[in-house]
């Protein structure tokens, strides 16, 4: 039998990727994300370890100027790419959600992101 490293596990244990019922376009998405997972949980955990208390839209931001700076980034800057490995995260044990404090980015109140002793652990 073969052991699964941490990023190979499902991204919400007990959660689909898209819904049984839902359009064969989310599935399709849900297919073609599914190999890239770990890299991009991978990718937000060392965002999160490098810049605890951080909001998303910090984080993202953070990443999209790296991105840029080394001429990577695409035209766009886009939360949700690490927004949602966020919850992902969160449920293996590698994040905490900490209360609410206004983002830098969006002016608005948002949860801020730290790492666990295991995410930390988890480099």
């Amino acid at each position: 039998m073969k052991q699964t490293t941490l990023f190979e596990t499902p991204p919400r244990p007990g959660k689909a990727l898209a819904r049984k019922r839902g359009p064969e376009t989310s599935k399709l998405a849900a297919d073609a994300i599914a190999p890239k997972l770990g890299p991009l949980q991978r990718a937000a955990l060392k965002l999160v370890i490098a810049n605890p208390g951080s909001t998303q839209a910090e984080l993202a931001m953070i990443e999209y100027e790296d991105l840029e700076s080394r001429g990577a980034a695409t035209s766009y800057y886009d939360s949700r790419r690490i927004g949602r490995r966020l919850p992902e995260l969160e449920a293996l044990g590698l994040v905490k959600r900490l209360p609410a404090q206004e983002c830098s980015v969006t002016r608005r109140p948002a949860h801020e992101w730290a790492p666990t002793e295991k995410g930390k652990a988890a480099r």
